[in-house]
């Protein structure tokens, strides 16, 4: 497969910039509009032609030449402000991970493994006292009556199981973008775990509720592949994707690694920035790969970028948790 990559292009005229782009590369750009249940973003590449996400200013084409993207990219006259590679760079932020990091000393391979056994206990509680999880009741859902209802929230992650039994009588939409890969069979099962916080409902096996937005309107994006690995060009299809359809809020519990001193992509940036004129809030994960108090590292991408709202965690005390990112980077909290 050749080098897929993804060029901003300059917005004060966009028509120019696609005549300009399809002369360059001697290829036809086929416009987002065009793509359908039938008609994927992957179909257009395999023809030979690139592809123009309209909402937001994006062309997507495949071209091994580095030298002369870099070159028609840089040069005076380019109609691109920015451009990079398509990379499978993103994976889905999991609390479980940070078991992976917690081998500084015993004393503090100790103490993190009690935090998470409890927190984990207390996620997987069957008790049929409480009517609601302890992040629930942490967030004090039952003093509201707003549940979601009227809102399309959408989850782009590994994709859903449909069969849930706790979604049994909920509508529930979908699209993959991941190619030969369906959205309905989430066989990592990060994107259900993550749906089912955003939008779940009450536990068939403990009946305790465990979802926020419990009656919102539920639309699943598969943007990570079974393996939880994510294309650049899969996920900004994604969210033009979620603009075209007027979705309301977009769950991104995702990332790619940031260096320290890095600056926020500009192309999350605009990306994010359509979205919030267009009424749709991105909600991204800020990771979890840090070792506090000694090394805290700086929020993944996307959530890095202004636009976007970027979600840490917490521990059982309320404080921020050790495995938390947070803001090395200027900028960031």
């Amino acid at each position: 497969m050749k080098k897929r990559h993804i060029l901003l292009l300059d917005d004060s005229n966009r028509k120019d910039a696609l005549i300009k782009t399809e002369r360059e590369f001697s290829t036809k750009i086929t416009s987002s509009s065009e793509l359908s249940s039938k008609v994927r973003a992957h179909n257009v590449y395999e023809s030979g032609n690139g592809l123009h996400l309209k909402n937001l200013g994006i062309v997507i084409i495949e071209d091994d030449d580095t030298e002369k993207i870099e070159q028609f990219c840089s040069s005076h006259n380019s109609p691109v402000q920015y451009y990079e590679e398509s990379k499978k760079i993103f994976r889905p932020v999991q609390g479980l991970d940070i078991i992976d990091q917690l081998k500084d000393t015993v004393s503090e391979l100790n103490n993190k493994i009690n935090d998470l056994e409890e927190y984990l206990k207390s996620k997987h509680q069957k008790s049929t006292s409480q009517r609601l999880t302890w992040g629930l009741e942490q967030l004090e859902i039952d003093k509201t009556n707003l549940n979601g209802e009227g809102i399309d929230v959408c989850i782009l992650d590994t994709g859903f199981y449909l069969a849930h039994p706790d979604f049994k009588d909920r509508e529930i939409k979908g699209k993959s973008f991941v190619p030969n890969e369906s959205w309905e069979e989430d066989r990592n099962g990060h994107g259900t775990h993550c749906a089912g916080v955003a939008v779940g409902g009450v536990s068939q096996e403990n009946g305790l509720r465990y979802g926020i937005a419990s009656a919102a309107r539920v639309v699943i994006g598969k943007v990570l592949d079974d393996h939880g690995n994510g294309a650049t060009d899969w996920l900004v299809d994604a969210l033009d994707n979620c603009i075209e359809k007027k979705y309301n809020v977009v769950s991104l519990s995702l990332g790619a690694p940031v260096g320290i001193g890095h600056k926020p992509s500009q192309l999350f940036e605009r990306l994010g920035q359509v979205a919030l004129k267009n009424n749709c809030l991105l909600i991204a994960a800020a990771g979890n790969e840090s070792k506090r108090p000694s090394l805290p590292k700086p929020v993944n991408a996307p959530a890095n970028c202004e636009s976007f709202m970027a979600v840490a965690a917490l521990d059982r005390s309320l404080t921020v948790a050790n495995f938390s990112n947070a803001g090395i980077n200027i900028g960031h909290l």
